[in-house]
């Protein structure tokens, strides 16, 4: 537990993330850092050394309170602005969520890996080297309210998106279903 907040993430996989992300968006609120590349986030009340380099070496600034920095590739500069609320997309998508199981199955498609997420018979499709951002991340619970919502992890620390889908084949559900059952 690092300042009241639980974190169980791997450092190693948040800085190649981070790294690779050509928009990104660090938030300072309360004390709290808020990480994200707009596909997923992360809460810290303190930022592990590593992390804090990794940013640096992003942004070459730290945001000051109640305010955040925006990196945008494209344009290579970044932006200081008024505070990005994402603690409010971490605490929209917490009510009413269902609690989920992550599977052992994941869908390739070209050079993408889509890890298989449960909630009660209807299945989410999440990046899979988002997940290994977590440790122990097979046996995390995901919690979300459905296919197109956010889903959270590490009690409301980490939060990623999945990939909308726009039919459910009735035979890829037909065969996971039969793959969990056995």
């Amino acid at each position: 537990m690092v300042g009241g907040i639980t974190v169980n993430i791997t450092i190693k996989e948040l800085c190649k993330q981070i790294k690779k992300s050509r928009y990104f968006i660090w938030t300072l609120v309360d004390g709290v850092h808020y990480l994200t590349n707009r596909h997923w986030a992360i809460k810290y009340a303190e930022l592990p050394r590593e992390v804090l380099i990794q940013l640096f070496t992003k942004y070459a600034a730290i945001p000051e309170e109640g305010k955040t920095i925006i990196y945008d590739w494209n344009f290579g500069d970044t932006v200081h602005d008024k505070p990005v609320n994402v603690a409010k997309v971490f605490d929209d998508h917490s009510v009413n969520a269902l609690p989920g199981v992550v599977t052992a199955f994941i869908k390739s498609h070209n050079d993408l890996n889509m890890r298989v997420i449960n909630f009660d018979g209807k299945y989410v499709l999440v990046n899979n080297e988002y997940l290994k951002m977590l440790n122990d991340y097979q046996n995390s619970t995901p919690h979300g309210k459905g296919m197109n919502s956010a889903i959270l992890f590490n009690d409301n620390t980490f939060m990623v998106l999945p990939y909308r889908t726009t039919t459910d084949t009735a035979g890829d559900i037909q065969l996971l279903n039969d793959l969990l059952v056995s």
